[in-house]
């Protein structure tokens, strides 16, 4: 378990100065981006309808506020846990084992109660998303970078012990 951590820890220091470049580029992007943008705004959602779609299907809230990864994580989870708490009630009803039986139906209230809270945080989140769906990100703040001295470096170091 700690090689595994130690792994992504390398991977996430080897990833992090590639990923700090494009974040750049994407940002001088964005930063040209925002006039056209504001100029077409997208209309309101409902996040009332937003959350109800989201107890009606499993991520139905979230593909509704254009979020089309997490609705398919959504509805993945949602059928997982279902499919989970069917295996183990054909479980609890296949054994004769009064142990075994209280077992299996323990892990299927389980599921259950992992798929209830699943379902109230997809509600939430579209909920969420749907207030913020039309909200204005602003200004760059590469703009406020200008008045920085041009020797002005930012660092970060990480010391790891094997």
């Amino acid at each position: 378990m700690l090689r595994l951590a130690r792994l992504v820890v390398l991977i996430m220091l080897f990833a992090l100065p590639a990923f700090a470049q494009t974040e750049a580029k994407d940002s001088l992007r964005i930063s040209q981006d925002t006039t056209l943008a504001r100029a077409f705004r997208p209309e309101k959602k409902s996040p009332k309808g937003a959350a109800f779609r989201s107890l009606a299907i499993p991520g139905w809230g979230q593909y509704y506020n254009g979020q089309k990864i997490k609705a398919a994580l959504a509805l993945a989870a949602e059928l997982g846990e279902i499919g989970t708490a069917i295996y183990w009630n054909v479980q609890a009803n296949g054994t004769d084992d009064a142990r075994a039986q209280f077992i299996y139906r323990d892990y299927r209230n389980q599921a259950l109660w992992f798929l209830a809270g699943t379902i109230l945080v997809s509600m939430l989140d579209a909920y969420v998303d749907a207030h913020l769906f039309d909200f204005d990100e602003g200004p760059s703040l590469e703009e406020n970078t200008a008045n920085l001295p041009p020797d002005t470096r930012f660092a970060l170091r990480l010391h790891i012990r094997l």
